[in-house]
């Protein structure tokens, strides 16, 4: 099967289209009646062919690029939807080779085509990603999209198809109620039952669906992969406050911990999927982050969308109602995540000193929600501490990704001056470290505070064994969710907790 050229389309009104049709030189012995298969194959784009939309995509892509952008997005949508999707396409087209296309769907329209069948891909999204999608695709001999302000949806897009191929004159494939009006045009009606069923069509339209594609909801377990609760073992850093002030057996400051630890969690997988939204197209390209929720397109981004900002709001409400300092923690939290996913990120440098200071923000969480004023000393140790393990998760991810694609912001080879920053860092904390159990203040909470020195090397020897595992590729892209995984990091932990306990 030879590839399509690059195809294209244009609308240019309500009665007049236009769409470029490519020759086929494939000939196969059709399995269908002529009348079959001499109907074009009208293929809908977003929820159909991609379990994704295009637009939020697009409209995400852009808005992540600065906030002149989103207010850009905000103007154009006063204008109308054909305005938004022209405004979002002209700074954002996603990457079309990696997007969630539905493997049974691409399966049928490949057979059709084997068959001699002609494919229309026709769609709501902006004309040039749709020319995208069907230029990768190679299997399109028409693309009819949205273009010159008309929004190629619904009613527009029966009154489209039929002006091109007459009442009955195509056989129609979509996802959602807004197709019941081209199915009850089309022939047969080809049905994703992801937004509709077959019954419902049926009922609507009269019109048993010739052909059905079922789509699995997304479940607890592909929203927990969403959430991302694994990265809620973070969140056990609010509690550092309680325990380094030994409050850890009163329990009101363990509760308010308990609580403090939950509306992080709550908040921090509410940015996690505002995070994952940012990064389709990276995550797409990536061996693992592929397999995201909303990456791999197991949960539409568009309920992300809704779903992130509201858990958000969710552990602001929890937080404010128990201490509002907690709260207005938690807020400054957000916002530094929100500058971290938007431009910090990409940013060299900057990108690691504000992941350090996401790490620190949690203690001083943990601090405001129990009313524990934390110490000079730990949080020196602390920002030390937390710098050389940001330096080491940007280290690990920069060796693993080749010149350009990924390297957010730094050249090629700098991963290793990025590792003399984090061994030095991590020599800080330790020097901190030390330098505290030989301090005034420990003296005063510590009564065998000489224990405190056996902790020295089991965090030298935790950090250093970090780096050489970063070093031969072992850690994962987060070394505190890697640290939580290895049972020499749990073995060197736990003796540092005895050691503490028993000063």
């Amino acid at each position: 099967m030879p590839p399509c050229a690059s195809p294209g389309a244009a609308y240019a009104g309500r009665g007049s289209y236009m769409a470029r049709s490519l020759g086929l030189s494939t000939s196969v012995t059709p399995t269908k009646s002529a009348d079959d298969q001499a109907r074009p194959l009208c293929v809908d784009l977003d929820g159909t062919l991609i379990a994704s939309d295009t637009l939020v995509e697009s409209a995400i892509g852009t808005a992540v690029r600065g906030p002149r952008y989103i207010i850009g997005l905000l103007g154009s949508l006063r204008r109308g939807r054909p305005a938004l999707k022209a405004y979002a396409a002209d700074h954002h087209i996603p990457d079309v080779t990696v997007l969630p296309y539905r493997e049974d769907v691409l399966a049928a329209l490949r057979d059709a085509k084997a068959a001699g069948r002609k494919l229309v891909l026709v769609t709501a999204a902006d004309h040039r990603i749709a020319d995208a999608v069907a230029a990768h695709l190679a299997l399109f001999d028409e693309v009819i999209a949205t273009r010159d302000g008309v929004n190629l949806k619904g009613e527009a897009k029966a009154a489209a198809l039929v002006d091109r191929f007459g009442e009955g004159g195509f056989d129609y494939v979509g996802d959602t109620r807004a197709d019941l009006s081209v199915w009850a045009k089309a022939k047969d009606a080809w049905v994703v039952e992801d937004g509709i069923s077959a019954g419902a069509i049926s009922n609507a339209i009269r019109k048993v669906p010739a052909r059905r594609f079922p789509v699995t909801k997304p479940g607890l377990r592909a929203w927990v992969s969403g959430a991302r609760l694994y990265q809620w073992v973070k969140n056990v850093l609010v509690f550092v406050p309680v325990v380094a002030s030994g409050a850890m057996f009163s329990a009101e400051a363990m509760l308010l911990g308990i609580v403090a630890f939950v509306c992080f969690g709550l908040f921090a997988s509410g940015t996690y999927m505002l995070n994952d939204l940012s990064d389709l197209d990276a995550d797409r390209h990536h061996p693992r982050k592929r397999r995201r929720a909303f990456a791999s397109g197991r949960i539409a981004p568009v309920r992300g969308l809704f779903a992130g900002p509201g858990l958000m709001a969710l552990a602001l409400v929890i937080a404010f109602a128990v201490k509002p300092l907690f709260a207005a923690v938690l807020l400054g939290y957000g916002v530094l995540t929100i500058c971290y996913t938007m431009f910090l990120k990409t940013r060299p440098l900057v990108d690691v000193f504000a992941l350090a200071a996401l790490y620190c923000v949690r203690i001083v969480g943990g601090a405001a929600a129990t009313a524990i004023v934390p110490s000079i000393w730990l949080l020196s140790f602390s920002s030390f501490l937390f710098l050389a393990l940001a330096l080491l998760k940007r280290f690990n991810e920069l060796s693993r990704v080749g010149a350009g694609s990924g390297r957010r912001g730094y050249a090629e080879g700098e991963h290793m001056l990025l590792m003399v920053f984090g061994v030095a860092s991590t020599f800080s904390s330790v020097i901190v470290f030390a330098l505290y159990a030989e301090s005034q203040a420990a003296g005063l909470l510590y009564s065998q505070r000489e224990l405190l020195w056996g902790i020295v090397p089991l965090l030298l020897f935790w950090q250093s064994r970090l780096w050489l595992s970063a070093w031969r590729g072992y850690v994962d892209d987060d070394p505190i969710v890697y640290a939580a995984k290895d049972w020499v990091s749990w073995i060197a932990i736990a003796l540092s907790g005895v050691l503490f306990l028993a000063s």
